[in-house]
């Protein structure tokens, strides 16, 4: 099983304690705990539900909701989002610093330190350097399943995407790239840990987390049509396990900035989709 080391936090309420009295694996000749034996914690149910709870309002729903309510309150539609860039931009920054805001409220309650998800013990021009690297294995990636769709479900290759079909003037450019650094790259980079964190230590185990999030991330994706969906899937992997690779948030966040900047730029300039 893939792990992240974690740096030890305050016990969580509904935890049990095994003590290496109860182990008899390490006891000495006389019948002696080995010094060597220290206490493990399993996860109780109370800490299960309460994790699976974190889990599940710090996706993208509840504060999307939020902001969607909001901006209907201000007399826009919903369907407003899709015809103007900068709206489009401003609920997608704002839904990021609802979640990013829900991710530090829980990791205040636990008493666990952002740094956690950042990770430490690494060297920030290196770790940005790898992210640049997968970039090429990113466009790979999605440039397959791409040819996988025109190969075999041609009926299901997606015409436009309305996400890109924002971009009309360098306004819109401008303010696809801000969204793509910031709510892309940066908050979608720590959403991820934090939930592959929580599952590591809470549900299951952090692949389970990596399967259960790669597919949630796809399906988050299906408004841009069901290719694309797989193509985010596809991602949405990839990010993950570069952030399990390097056991650090550098390298994730400036690979997922970077790929996105770049597909904002490639239609601005060429139209591609």
């Amino acid at each position: 099983m893939l792990t992240l080391m974690e740096p030890s936090a305050a016990p969580d309420p509904g935890d049990r304690e095994i003590t290496d009295r109860q182990m008899p694996v390490g006891e000495g000749p006389a019948g002696e705990a080995s010094p060597s034996c220290k206490p493990l914690t399993i996860p109780g149910p109370g800490s299960r539900l309460w994790a699976l709870l974190e889990v599940i309002l710090c996706t993208d729903l509840p504060a999307a909701l939020l902001v969607q309510f909001a901006v209907i309150l201000m007399g826009f539609r919903i369907e407003d989002i899709f015809h103007s860039s900068s709206l489009f931009a401003i609920i997608r920054l704002s839904s990021s610093a609802l979640i990013l805001g829900t991710i530090a409220l829980f990791l205040s309650v636990r008493r666990e330190r952002f740094w956690t998800l950042l990770g430490s013990g690494f060297q920030w021009r290196r770790e940005a350097l790898v992210g640049l690297a997968v970039v090429p294995v990113l466009f790979g990636a999605t440039g397959l399943v791409g040819f996988f769709f025109r190969r075999f479900f041609p009926e299901m290759v997606t015409a436009e995407n309305p996400i890109l079909t924002l971009i009309k003037t360098p306004l819109d450019t401008l303010w696809l790239l801000l969204t793509a650094v910031l709510a892309g790259g940066l908050e979608e980079e720590i959403q991820r840990a934090f939930v592959l964190r929580r599952f590591e230590k809470y549900l299951g185990g952090i692949s389970v987390g990596l399967v259960v999030w790669t597919v949630y991330f796809g399906a988050g994706h299906y408004v841009q049509g069901f290719d694309n969906a797989m193509g985010a899937g596809m991602l949405g992997l990839l990010f993950g396990l570069t952030y399990i690779w390097r056991q650090n948030l550098v390298a994730p966040v400036v690979a997922h900035a970077a790929y996105d900047s770049i597909v904002v730029l490639l239609y601005s300039a060429f139209g591609f989709k």
